[in-house]
Parts: C-alpha cells; structure tokens; sequence
C-alpha cells in the first residue's frame, strides 16, 4: 500500500517537473493555477472598478488579448491571469486521473469535460491527447494602466449632477451615459461612485480626477 502510494507520487512529481519544463521552454516562466470560471473582464481596485477593455491598446502591447483574460487588484499592483490554450498528452508514466488534471492546470472541472467531450468517471487512455489551458500571469500598476486608458476616473462628489460634471469636461450627459451603463437614471446618480470620462473629450483641467 504504501508501495504503491510512494509509485504515485513520483509520477505526480515527475509530471509536475515536465509541465513546468515545457512552459518554460516555450517561454511561460509565471505559471499560475487559477480557474476561469465565473471570471470577468471587471474588478476592484482602490480606486474603484477597472475594466479589461478600457486598456486594450495598451494591452495589445504586451501581446494580451483582454477577452480572454482577468484581473485582481493587490494594493496598487494588478495581476493579470491569461488564459493560455495547450494538450495534456496521457503517456505510460503519466496516467492521469481527470481529478489530477485540473488540479494540475487550475482548471475548472465541468469545463474540461465540456471542451474534451468526456463524463464525469471516463478512463482516460494511454497517448490521449486532452485540451487544457494554463495561465500565464503579468503585473502592472495601476498607475501605468491608468495612463494608457482611453478613459480617466471621475469620482462623483456629494451635489455634483450629471450635468455640472458634464459641463466640467464640456461634454454631453450623453456621452457620459454612453460609456456609463451602471447610470439607469440620469436624475439619479451616487456621490462616491466612480465614472468613466473618455480622455479624448477633456478639456479642462480642473477635475476630481482620482490619482
């Protein structure tokens, strides 16, 4: 039994050592477990919500595709978790269970079954090829990606209306409600929320701009 447990765990460890291996090889040195699942583009931030999407070019930079992609805010810094698609290919001294697999690769487990077409208890076969993804993980701060966003950050003060904070950008409530779904009212908005201000429409430069 204990034999046989030992067995296991060499080949667990033997298998760890060539994943991380060939991301290395390939050029993924910030390997990180994490499930995409229930993921999104949005998240917080000391300074309120940040959006993916508002640092696309920015991004684009970097080679990070923001759609397939997500965040976390810790303190000042933020991670970015890509999602990297690859194969998990079952060999003689790697005979993984599923349970193994995503644990391996942080993957979701209904969602590795879905993208390989398999049932929850299915064997796996010798030289089975199975689709996984991986994360490779980016940090930036948020100051950076701030600065390359098409958008500023207002944050709205108590009395201020949709419209003095229009007029203090000479723009339209109209354009502020465009990039400000979150705003179901315009007669109605919160002091302390964050909107966003496209950059391209700013001409003044006395602000609440959050720095």
């Amino acid at each position: 039994m204990a034999e046989e447990k030992e067995k296991k765990l060499k080949l667990r460890k033997g298998l760890y050592k060539d994943v991380l291996a060939f991301l290395t090889a390939i050029g993924i040195t910030t390997f990180a477990v994490k499930t995409f699942s229930k993921q999104t583009r949005e998240f917080e931030t000391y300074k309120g919500t940040r959006d993916l999407a508002d640092y696309e070019d920015f991004l684009e930079e970097h080679n990070i595709d923001y759609r397939n992609s997500y965040a976390e805010a810790q303190g000042d810094k933020v991670i970015i978790y890509v999602k990297t698609k690859g194969e998990h290919l079952i060999t003689e001294t790697n005979e993984n269970t599923i349970d193994e697999i995503v644990n391996l690769y942080g993957m979701d487990k209904q969602e590795f079954l879905l993208i390989n077409n398999l049932k929850e208890n299915e064997p796996l076969k010798i030289w089975q090829k199975l689709k996984v993804y991986w994360c490779k993980k980016y940090e930036f701060t948020l100051e950076e990606l701030d600065e390359s966003s098409e958008f500023i950050y207002h944050k709205i003060m108590p009395g201020e209306t949709l419209s003095s904070i229009a007029e203090q950008y000479n723009i339209t409530e109209d354009s502020i409600l465009k990039y400000n779904k979150k705003i179901e009212d315009r007669n109605e908005i919160q002091a302390h929320d964050i909107i966003k201000i496209k950059k391209i429409e700013k001409t003044k430069t006395k602000t609440n701009k959050i720095s």
